[in-house]
């Protein structure tokens, strides 16, 4: 028998969706001391289906992104964004290091919303769609000087760019504009997105070459070093 707060409340919401007040008639009559009636107690799973199916069409509906008439504004990332877009690319590889974040970046988003790759494009709030099926293309705005960093023979570094993306998530061979104008936006639009770059980086960035001075001179003190020196000598007086 399931618990009568649960089936109260799984009554409501059926109940709530379906327009009209429940009778003893139906399985989601409740009786004054608080106990389900017997119809109920045969239609149990039934009865949780619906409801797990009502609520999730709710969901779904909640999740569609809005639709809209016109393109939206290209995205000016914020200039924490671009400070670090550019912690990424100032290492070492920054072009496999891009590469590699974005699938990462995509992968919390999902787990959030648990969603897969191919809802998120028309569930996202921020990125409207022209259709049922079909979204704006959307731009993004990108500063020459971290172009510079990923492309080779970039002569511009002042000024910016406008990325044109037709998809959330780019791909692996999509040029290298297009994938920094990616980690841009998710950085700016996605919080779940911005922690898994934070991550990375961290994952990435070697230490500060003070931190692996403190750690040498704490593995190899002279303190220590006389320590062992004393200790073999007397391991072999005492042989």
């Amino acid at each position: 028998m399931p618990d009568a707060s649960a089936g109260q409340e799984l009554a409501a919401a059926v109940a709530g969706d379906s327009g009209h007040e429940s009778t003893p008639n139906d399985a989601t009559h409740v009786t004054d001391n608080g106990s389900l009636s017997i119809n109920e107690e045969e239609h149990s799973d039934e009865f949780l289906m619906k409801s797990r199916y009502l609520h999730s069409r709710r969901h779904s509906r909640v999740l569609k992104a809005p639709v809209s008439t016109c393109e939206p504004a290209p995205v000016v990332p914020s200039v924490a964004t671009v400070e670090r877009v550019l912690e990424l690319l100032g290492n070492n590889r920054p072009k496999q290091h891009v590469c590699a974040v974005i699938p990462l970046m995509s992968a919390a988003m999902r787990r959030a919303g648990a969603r897969t790759v191919q809802s998120m494009l028309l569930t996202l709030p921020w990125w409207p769609r022209k259709s049922t099926r079909d979204v704006w293309p959307m731009t993004v705005i990108v500063r020459n000087c971290l172009l510079a960093k990923i492309i080779p023979a970039y002569e511009v570094s002042d000024g910016r760019v406008t990325v044109t993306l037709k998809r959330w998530l780019t791909k692996r061979d999509d040029t290298p504009t297009e994938r920094v104008a990616n980690v841009h936006l998710l950085a700016q639009m996605e919080p779940m997105a911005v922690e898994a770059l934070k991550i990375y980086v961290r994952t990435i960035k070697p230490s500060p070459l003070h931190a692996v001075a403190r750690a040498a001179s704490r593995l190899a003190s002279p303190s220590s070093l006389a320590g062992l020196k004393a200790g073999s000598r007397v391991a072999r007086t005492s042989e």
